[in-house]
């Protein structure tokens, strides 16, 4: 009986194998990358102080008619498909 030469096949295995590791782990790395990186920004910019502060501009725009009616109706329309927030000086009797 006569025994092949099995190294060239184990070779071969070795290269398509790592191969499709670092493909996984460099897909896997970026997608995670760009998760951390969203999360980083909403805690940095998200901030109660910031959306109350912007959520003021945005009534003293409407106010004093600096925007129209579609725009007014399509900033309503995002900021309710966001998380709502209560403004506390409409529950103040004083």
């Amino acid at each position: 009986m006569k025994k092949f030469n099995n190294k060239g096949f184990l070779l071969t295995e070795l290269l398509v194998t790592a191969t499709l590791v670092s493909t996984v782990l460099i897909f896997l790395y970026t997608q995670f990358f760009s998760i951390k990186r969203s999360y980083e920004n909403s805690f940095k910019y998200n901030t109660v102080n910031n959306l109350y502060a912007l959520d003021n501009v945005r009534s003293f725009l409407i106010d004093e008619g600096y925007i129209d009616t579609y725009e007014q109706m399509v900033l309503d329309s995002q900021i309710l498909s966001a998380e709502p927030f209560l403004e506390l000086t409409d529950f103040i009797d004083n």
